[in-house]
């Protein structure tokens, strides 16, 4: 297992401000540093974000297609209800963030941490992780369905109700998670998961399979 690689940010970087530095269709930002401002309810395609660092701002409702995000860092931000399609994210690390019922579907997601976010509801089809760790994270019915989950790991995390109908899982790795009711579990082929967690899943697994476990 390999620690997913940082983001790389310059040593200084230049403080952005509205409206100069609003999301806008075809926008680029580099080298910025966003605080304690409101970014919700937009909607731009094609835009472009390297080297920032994101301070409890907020993104909530707002939609993005075909976002290129690389060496970001996102701390104490929101992003309920966000919408994203067919975007990327590149050596990026989000903490301490708010996503509930965000949905970023058709998406790749390459080096890339999600450390103590709020992500139920959340929603992932049809992306790609390489590369990806979810530590510490509440993923309650989140949506993976069809998603490439081969190069994710989730450590410490409550996946209860999650879906993972027809995702790819070989090589997955779940460590001390919640992994009551999940849907689609017999797409976890392939999967490794601990000791510890494989008492609770057996259970999700064999109502899957219509075995009755008895005392």
């Amino acid at each position: 297992m390999r620690v997913p690689a940082g983001p790389k940010l310059p040593a200084s970087l230049s403080a952005a401000g509205l409206p100069e530095d609003d999301l806008r269709d075809d926008g680029v930002y580099l080298s910025l540093e966003f605080q304690d401002l409101d970014l919700a309810n937009r909607a731009v395609a094609s835009v472009e974000v390297d080297q920032c660092r994101f301070k409890s701002v907020n993104f909530g409702q707002t939609e993005l297609d075909r976002a290129v995000i690389s060496d970001a860092v996102f701390q104490g931000c929101d992003f309920a209800n966000l919408r994203a399609r067919e975007c990327s994210v590149v050596r990026v690390s989000f903490a301490g963030s708010r996503m509930t019922g965000l949905s970023w579907v058709q998406g790749s997601l390459r080096e890339a941490t999600f450390e103590g976010c709020r992500m139920d509801m959340a929603s992932f089809r049809f992306s790609v992780m390489k590369n990806v760790v979810f530590s510490g994270c509440k993923l309650m019915q989140a949506d993976f369905q069809e998603a490439d989950l081969r190069g994710a790991r989730f450590e410490r995390c409550d996946l209860t109700a999650a879906q993972f109908s027809k995702a790819q899982m070989d090589g997955a790795r779940f460590s001390d998670c919640i992994l009551d009711g999940l849907g689609g579990v017999v797409s976890l082929r392939g999967s490794i998961v601990t000791s510890r967690d494989a008492v609770a899943l057996a259970y999700t697994l064999a109502s899957a399979l219509g075995i009755t476990i008895e005392d």
